[in-house]
C-alpha cells in the first residue's frame, strides 16, 4: 500500500471500515445459510 494512503487512514477510519466489513460478512453468511437451506428442499 502507498505510504501516503496509509498515513491518511486514522484509527477511527479503520474502525469504521472494519465495522462495515463485519456487517457485510454477517450479511453474506446469512445469505449463504439461506441458500443452503433452500437447496436441501
Amino acid at each position: 500500500m502507498n505510504l501516503s494512503l496509509k498515513n491518511m487512514a486514522t484509527n477511527e477510519e479503520l474502525e469504521k471500515r472494519i465495522e462495515t466489513l463485519e456487517k457485510e460478512v454477517q450479511h453474506l453468511k446469512a445469505v449463504l445459510q439461506y441458500q443452503m437451506r433452500n437447496k436441501k428442499k
